[in-house]
């Protein structure tokens, strides 16, 4: 895993009724960014769920339950936020078209 933040942990954990690979992110540089958790399936590494906390408290969970295939690659098709106690933010349905070539 290459990234500007430097993974720090791996397990193996059950995230929104999935079983995933959990993989933290901190960034020791910048004392002021939040920690990262990626929950990545553990069959296909796909992106399931996102988690940060601030240092300071507070921070959210990214739920991604849906993917799509556009133009060749695998995009987020809808998105939920929740907040560390898991309870409902916002919600999102993503649909991509073809930007209008020049």
């Amino acid at each position: 895993l290459t990234c500007s933040g430097q993974p720090s942990s791996r397990r193996d954990t059950t995230v929104f009724g999935e079983p995933v690979v959990a993989v933290r992110l901190r960034y020791p540089a910048e004392p002021a960014e939040p920690t990262w958790w990626l929950y990545l399936d553990r069959d296909d590494s796909r992106l399931v769920a996102s988690r940060f906390v601030r240092p300071g408290g507070g921070g959210e969970w990214l739920r991604y339950p849906r993917d799509t295939v556009f133009d060749g690659f695998v995009l987020r098709a809808e998105q939920h936020w929740y907040d560390l106690d898991v309870r409902p933010v916002a919600s999102d349905a993503l649909s991509y078209e073809p930007a209008g070539r020049q």
